[in-house]
């Protein structure tokens, strides 16, 4: 991959997690729900195709598996299981109430309809989507075409198990939707110039409107967390495409050479995991002040941004094995 094209999955990734941050806060401070919901149509498929595109074979099963592990699974592990006990005593502290009992806390990553903070469900359901892929393609002819046409398959299984609201734990479920996301994303850094051709900023704008015109009329209700979903399928899949697209044309425009959008990327697992704990701290310093509406929601997510890009350094120093920048567990020689 070039260094260009780096740059912009960076920027996209970057202007992907502002999304999820500025989603999350206005349904917190109730306003802008059609906005919140064209954003939620596409901001998690967005991941699924970003990561579908860094999906490799050269290494052997076994550091496959180790690999996930130590980049998916154990922040996971961590960010659930220090953020899940501090966020009902951020509640309970402003609040006056807890969100939930510590039993009901510890079990929420198997039942998805029990209590779990944030984003990081997408931590673990990538997690199982990298793994079923991986399988997928064990043989060479599986590799393109026929790893789209059976992730297709297994979208659709799981889509339909959303919609009659059959829950798999772990977000398996959610995992089988999310499939064909991730292989658009494999098909693209393999057999597309897409992700290497700068077709200018004027025609990346026009694409962009294009793009987010379209998910604009379609978007419904979607809940990929839930695997829960009001609209069709085809609704469904047509905004999470776009919507990549849209997001990836504004990202190859001369912003991807941002700086600050290209460290917010970089470290997006960092932002998913801790923002919406700094959200709701603030929120409730909004709320005492009586700052309200849309004046709330935008103070916030200014806030939860500085506040995480302050707090990435000092993670990446002293918290490198759930950050990504060093493995808990060596790979298999």
């Amino acid at each position: 991959m070039s260094r260009q094209r780096y740059e912009s999955v960076d920027c996209a990734k970057g202007i992907g997690i502002m999304l999820v941050v500025f989603a999350h806060v206005i349904a917190s401070h109730n306003v802008g729900w059609k906005i919140e919901e064209i954003i939620t149509s596409f901001h998690m498929p967005l991941f699924f195709v970003l990561s579908g595109m860094f999906f490799s074979r050269k290494k052997s099963f076994a550091d496959f598996i180790v690999g996930k592990i130590n980049r998916l699974v154990v922040p996971f592990f961590f960010f659930y299981l220090t953020i899940s006990i501090l966020l009902p005593f951020t509640y309970f502290c402003y609040q006056g109430t807890a969100l939930c009992k510590l039993p009901t806390l510890l079990l929420g990553f198997y039942n998805e309809n029990l209590y779990i903070v944030g984003a990081i469900w997408f931590l673990l359901s990538l997690f199982f989507v990298s793994i079923i892929f991986w399988l997928i393609t064990v043989t060479e002819k599986f590799r393109y075409s026929s790893a789209v046409l059976f992730s297709v398959v297994l979208g659709i299984i799981g889509y339909y198990i959303g919609v009659n609201y059959i829950n798999l734990p772990c977000w398996l479920d959610t995992s089988l939707t999310c499939m064909p996301y991730f292989a658009v994303g494999y098909i693209l850094k393999n057999k597309t110039l897409l992700l290497t051709t700068n077709i200018g900023n004027k025609y990346n704008i026009i694409c962009f409107l294009l793009s987010i015109s379209f998910v604009i009329l379609v978007a419904g209700h979607t809940c990929y967390r839930a695997n829960h979903f009001d609209i069709s399928i085809w609704r469904v899949g047509v905004c999470g495409m776009l919507g990549f697209f849209a997001v990836f044309f504004v990202s190859n425009t001369g912003i991807k050479r941002n700086e600050i959008i290209q460290f917010i990327g970089k470290n997006s697992i960092i932002i998913l995991a801790i923002h919406q704990l700094i959200m709701m701290a603030i929120a409730a310093g909004l709320k005492y002040i009586q700052i309200y509406g849309w004046l709330a929601a935008i103070l916030n997510f200014v806030f939860t941004m500085v506040v995480c890009c302050l707090l990435i350094p000092i993670m990446l120093k002293y918290l490198p094995m759930v950050t990504g920048e060093k493995n808990l567990f060596e790979k298999h020689e």
